[in-house]
């Protein structure tokens, strides 16, 4: 089997930042597309796994080269406050059942941990509980990728600059990347507005889960809303 070799591998959960830092990185120089293969690397949530099945991009067997066929000189997990990322993930759980699907599938098959299957007619608290689920098994599956850097999405501009071969300054950025915080689209075409979540409605999940977003948090440098431990 012949290895290529990419500088970049971005990984993390959908709606936390990878088409962000494919945007970013290609701005400072880099050409790294965002669920595609590119020159220089990728930056595809899918990726945080190995498959031959991925749902989208030009990676598995039925597109181009497995992924079993690159090697990565840096390997890239963006992270993102879960608070401001679980009101988005819900949305892409519920109305992008491809995305949640494979998830499912894989989180099932490395943790063994089953989600319940995918439905967009769920309770609030429900959604809030498997995004939540979601967000926090990924990232122990990104972890579990021994990345050589883990970025805050906030912060990724500062984090990346030894990469920022153009001299790109950070006002420059707020042109490029534009991400509604309302509304978000999806395959269907239309868009969804996202739910506030309020304190209440994150200490209606169980404790343990509760416990495990506040360690999240810690490890990670985020302040937590949930006071559990």
């Amino acid at each position: 089997m012949n290895i290529v070799q990419r500088e970049f591998l971005c990984i993390g959960h959908p709606r936390c930042g990878t088409g962000y830092i494919s945007h970013l990185l290609t701005a400072f120089g880099w050409q790294v597309g965002h669920e595609d293969m590119k020159q220089d690397g990728i930056s595809s949530w899918m990726l945080t796994v190995n498959s031959d099945n991925y749902p989208w991009g030009n990676i598995g067997n039925k597109f181009n080269r497995p992924i079993r066929q690159f090697e990565f000189n840096t390997i890239i997990h963006i992270i993102r406050n879960p608070f401001d990322a679980i009101p988005s993930i819900i949305l892409e759980n519920k109305y992008s059942p491809t995305s949640y699907i494979f998830m499912r599938n894989q989180i099932l098959q490395e943790l063994h941990i089953e989600l319940p299957e995918h439905s967009n007619s769920r309770t609030l608290q429900e959604d809030i509980i498997i995004a939540t689920q979601t967000f926090l098994y990924w990232n122990i599956l990104c972890s579990m990728k021994s990345p050589s850097i883990v970025i805050q999405l906030e912060d990724s501009f500062e984090l990346l600059q030894k990469y920022n071969k153009t001299q790109l300054t950070k006002d420059k950025t707020e042109t490029l990347f534009r991400n509604s915080t309302k509304t978000k689209c999806f395959g269907d075409k239309k868009r969804y507005t996202k739910i506030n979540i309020n304190l209440e409605e994150y200490k209606s999940i169980p404790l343990s889960l509760q416990i495990q977003l506040c360690k999240f948090c810690e490890t990670y440098g985020y302040k937590s809303l949930l006071q559990v431990i």
